[in-house]
């Protein structure tokens, strides 16, 4: 028995039954991504047909759509692997026929050189060491109303008086060695998205099963 095609699209009267006629010319029919195995395409598909009496749950084995509403009118290509929608306008028509441009991958390199150079740029810090003196700079000591005409530390009640360092360099390291490792997971986190993105656009691999990959 010979299965009778009819398109699903808008209001398309396209039918197997009468080939015969001009405007089933060059008719293919398609079926449609099984919900079971692609349901972001069958999504996209069942949503440019633009029925609201038409949902995933309507798909069969035997669900068609023609070839005529696709930008080739030949069915999918790389650039147009989806159907128009059938609420678009002309000039909405347009813009969804133009090719498109594939997603530009960021120049991880450049962008990793441009983190140093920030880094080295606002976080280097002169190698120095400074006097404390009670918990206060020596350096504003030196200028303090309250220091000794003597120049002698005025002794604390609370605790000895004695003098500390603190050695600036050590600090600088420790926070260089945050930055390397910031600059580090910024770029790994670049080239991830790049990934992501150029996978979405596969027509192998749907968007879903790309983000449980590499986030669950």
């Amino acid at each position: 028995m010979v299965t009778t095609k009819h398109c699903c699209h808008g209001n398309c009267k396209s039918d197997s039954r009468y080939s015969d006629r001009d405007y089933m010319k060059n008719v293919i029919f398609l079926r449609f991504p099984k919900p079971h195995r692609n349901l972001d395409k069958c999504k996209t598909w069942v949503h440019a047909c633009g029925r609201q009496d038409f949902s995933v749950e309507s798909i069969k084995k035997d669900t068609y759509i023609c070839s005529k509403h696709f930008v080739s009118e030949n069915g999918p290509s790389d650039e147009h692997p989806d159907p128009i929608p059938a609420t678009y306008n002309g000039e909405q028509i347009q813009r969804f026929s133009r090719k498109r441009k594939p997603p530009k991958p960021m120049d991880v390199s450049s962008a990793a050189s441009g983190l140093l150079l920030l880094a080295t740029d606002t976080m280097t810090e002169p190698h120095t060491t400074e006097a404390i003196c009670n918990g206060t700079p020596v350096s504003d000591l030196a200028v303090s109303t309250t220091q000794p005409a003597n120049g002698q530390c005025t002794p604390d009640s609370s605790k000895d008086n004695k003098i500390e360092t603190v050695d600036k360099g050590v600090q600088t390291d420790f926070k260089s060695q945050e930055i390397d490792l910031l600059i580090r997971l910024r770029v790994e986190n670049t080239v991830l998205k790049n990934e992501l993105t150029l996978l979405k656009n596969s027509d192998h691999i749907s968007p879903t099963s790309v983000e449980k990959r590499y986030f669950s």
